[in-house]
């Protein structure tokens, strides 16, 4: 098992969306908890539903769970969050699986009124980069069998992508480099 430490990186870089606003974007803190909290009661109930996997109500009991699945409280975690004037709009993590061999799960979302600025992008390349850095070769994801935008953006961002259908959801399954290969459930790196 590869064990990540718990980084307090201040700033992953920023991004500048098309209608002028600045998104930051950086390694997420445990006192990130609470603008994560108050980012779940913005959330869609469909957005929500995408994420949890169950239609969760807008409860502080389902917003406290929101918050732990978004924010590392492991060292076999990284997280990065994507604030804009002081506000969480965004997140990215992934957990290293049981099975190890370098792989990890990977969730990623973005607030309703935010998402399709470049945000996610922005978010999931800087955690591919974090992940890399930690000997994580391979991220795995679950996308339920409706969700079409997920899967597209996943499969844009890795065209090499496998992708399988397993009961109503899709398994997601993509090196974090092109030129890295899976085979016999191993991450093969070139050279």
């Amino acid at each position: 098992m590869v064990t990540l430490p718990l980084l307090r990186l201040a700033d992953r870089g920023s991004l500048r969306l098309p209608g002028g606003q600045v998104v930051q974007l950086r390694s997420a803190w445990p006192e990130d908890r609470d603008p994560v909290v108050r980012m779940y009661y913005r959330l869609s109930p469909t957005t929500i539903y995408y994420r949890l996997f169950v239609p969760a109500p807008p409860t502080p009991d389902w917003a406290a769970r929101f918050a732990a699945l978004a924010i590392p409280s492991e060292a076999d975690r990284g997280a990065l969050v994507a604030f804009l004037d002081g506000e969480v709009v965004g997140f990215a993590n992934y957990a290293e699986t049981s099975t190890g061999h370098h792989e990890a799960e990977l969730a990623l979302v973005v607030e309703d009124a935010w998402q399709r600025q470049g945000i996610g992008r922005a978010l999931l390349a800087a955690l591919v980069e974090e992940a890399a850095r930690h000997e994580v070769g391979v991220f795995n994801a679950i996308i339920l069998g409706d969700n079409a935008r997920a899967l597209r953006f996943l499969t844009r961002f890795f065209p090499w992508a496998e992708v399988r259908l397993e009961d109503r959801e899709f398994a997601v399954r993509a090196a974090l480099q092109p030129d890295q290969r899976i085979s016999d459930g191993r991450v093969r790196f070139p050279g």
